[in-house]
């Protein structure tokens, strides 16, 4: 068994929004994941959204590690109602052996027939139990407008 914590700041125009993750591997391979992101922007409406998912992983206890599952979404406007939709999320990384490692996260819901999709790639160092790491992540709607933004965070796990 196994729990990631991850705790990551990211920006958009001067604008700091947050990401919160969770990740809990069993010891079957079943994995449970929440993200939790939040958007703060001049140019768009402040928004949030929240991800659940069932993850089968498909390659683990090598470098490379491939998981691959069921997502739910809630995406969030504030002064709006919540939504929900459904997709599929694929989570991956590959360990170098000298700390270094990256990460790939990549999710695409429907929400009312529509698509949503997000995806972030990390670059890490870690010293167990802590890896800190930056990247880039972006969200993309269903008419095409999306938001880059860098992020940076650490990551606790057991």
């Amino acid at each position: 068994m196994a729990l990631n914590v991850r705790f990551g700041l990211s920006g958009i125009e001067n604008s700091p929004g947050y990401m919160v993750g969770v990740l809990f591997r069993t010891p079957s391979p079943i994995v449970f994941d929440i993200l939790y992101h939040r958007v703060n922007s001049e140019d768009y409406d402040t928004f949030s959204v929240l991800y659940t998912g069932m993850e089968t992983q498909l390659v683990y206890n090598l470098p490379l590690q491939l998981m691959l599952g069921a997502q739910a979404a809630f995406p969030r406007e504030d002064g709006r109602s919540t939504l929900a939709g459904w997709g599929f999320g694929l989570l991956g990384g590959y360990s170098f052996g000298d700390r270094i490692g990256i990460a790939l996260d990549y999710r695409l819901v429907w929400i009312r027939s529509l698509p949503l999709q997000r995806g972030e790639m990390r670059v890490s160092w870690s010293s167990a139990p802590v890896k800190f790491f930056i990247g880039c992540s972006f969200l993309r709607n269903n008419i095409g407008d999306h938001i880059f933004d860098p992020c940076a965070g650490l990551e606790i796990f057991f």
